[in-house]
């Protein structure tokens, strides 16, 4: 499953290649290879593996997103939220800002709050330019983090009875106060069944 990402796939190789040294004598026809005597006879060694009776081992389908960059979707709070004041009253959303490679592709977004319905922003998706966009993480003098991955492991994750495409802008926000991480792996994550609860945990940032 670790050969998709790109940090863990060189361990991944190294560790087949433990395995297939010691499921199968090659360290002999390695040193005679060395040596000049030996022809290395793949289809002899692909035989002898498939003979040797161990299991196929299939990869794990991985989760694809078919977001693209710009575009936006309001989110359905959860009933038991709505009346929380960070909620009522607001179209909650997610703009999709970036793709995190890792088990998969997710989208990195924004999330906002508007006072626009989600029929206005699908009329006028450029509305959003006008949204409050909602902070995650303090990195005290170097600024605030604006950016979530939206961890997702299979469409099944997604609460797609609660997500109403709005359309896809061109330009994304420029946030003043935002400090962008190169290093995608370091936005903070969260996963859409606690969404509500973890946009909360971060209410303390908001101004």
């Amino acid at each position: 499953d670790a050969t998709y990402d790109e940090d863990d796939t060189p361990i991944a190789w190294l560790a087949a290649a433990s395995i297939l040294l010691k499921r199968y004598p090659v360290e002999r026809e390695y040193e005679s290879l060395l040596s000049g005597a030996a022809i290395v006879n793949i289809e002899a060694i692909r035989s002898a593996i498939q003979k040797s009776g161990y299991a196929r081992i299939y990869k794990k389908r991985h989760y694809i997103t078919n977001w693209r960059r710009g575009d936006v979707y309001a989110y359905d709070v959860r009933e038991s939220y709505l009346d929380d004041a960070a909620f009522s009253g607001y179209t909650v959303g997610f703009l999709c800002a970036d793709f995190y490679a890792f088990d998969g592709l997710v989208p990195i977004t924004y999330i906002f709050r508007t006072t626009f319905t989600k029929e206005e922003l699908a009329q006028n998706v450029e509305l959003i330019k006008n949204a409050l966009f909602w902070r995650v993480g303090n990195l005290r003098e170097l600024g605030y983090q604006y950016k979530v991955i939206l961890q997702t492991e299979s469409e099944e994750d997604i609460p797609k009875d609660r997500l109403f495409y709005c359309g896809n802008i061109s330009i994304l926000p420029n946030l003043k106060d935002e400090r962008i991480l190169y290093d995608k792996a370091s936005n903070v994550r969260f996963n859409w069944t606690d969404m509500e609860k973890l946009i909360l945990k971060t209410k303390v940032l908001q101004e």
